[in-house]
């Protein structure tokens, strides 16, 4: 049984129990002393995500707040990952698969071009340009397609934005110079 299966029931369970106001799941039933309807449900995570707890036959499960809100609109989890293009409402929540969920992402911290793509070859002292493409089937791990070294980090940049439009990748991919 894979991992969203086992969930399911608390999941159902759950969506019984809150009702969403915005984007934010607050307590329509209270089943512990600890709870108040009307309450705030959950507390943020270590990653960001607003996640709530429920016990079902003594089996305690964390559950995120927006697969919960997916359930509750959609009465199904979703397949695969949720990507969320910039908050928790409804409609700013689709569908990824694990390659497209991790080209929406931010830059990370460590990032030193300051561009999506762009790293530092040190041994060459170039920008190097690469971008991760999903494999054919769209099923499994992609590959990282080197796209070249540069002088110009901007120039390397520049690469990676043409890569994103050249193999279709602008519903996920944020780019390093959206207006152009």
């Amino acid at each position: 049984m894979n991992k969203n299966a086992e969930l399911l029931p608390y999941y159902i369970e759950l969506a019984k129990r809150i009702k969403f106001q915005n984007v934010l799941p607050f307590w329509a039933i209270a089943k512990s002393k600890r709870i108040k309807v009307g309450q705030l449900a959950g507390v943020i995570s270590r990653d960001g995500y607003r996640v709530i707890r429920i016990t079902l036959n003594k089996v305690p499960k964390t559950l995120s707040a927006h697969r919960l809100q997916w359930i509750a609109q959609y009465g199904e989890l979703p397949r695969g990952e949720l990507d969320h293009i910039n908050h928790n409402s409804i409609g700013n929540l689709r569908q990824a698969n694990r390659s497209q969920n991790m080209s929406h992402r931010e830059m990370l911290s460590n990032n030193t071009s300051g561009f999506k793509g762009v790293s530092m070859d040190k041994r060459r002292g170039l920008w190097r340009s690469s971008i991760s493409v999903p494999s054919v089937s769209g099923v499994g791990r992609g590959r990282n397609k080197f796209l070249g070294y540069f002088k110009d980090k901007i120039d390397a940049a520049r690469a990676y934005d043409r890569a994103v439009l050249l193999y279709g990748l602008t519903e996920f991919t944020i780019l390093n110079f959206p207006g152009e």
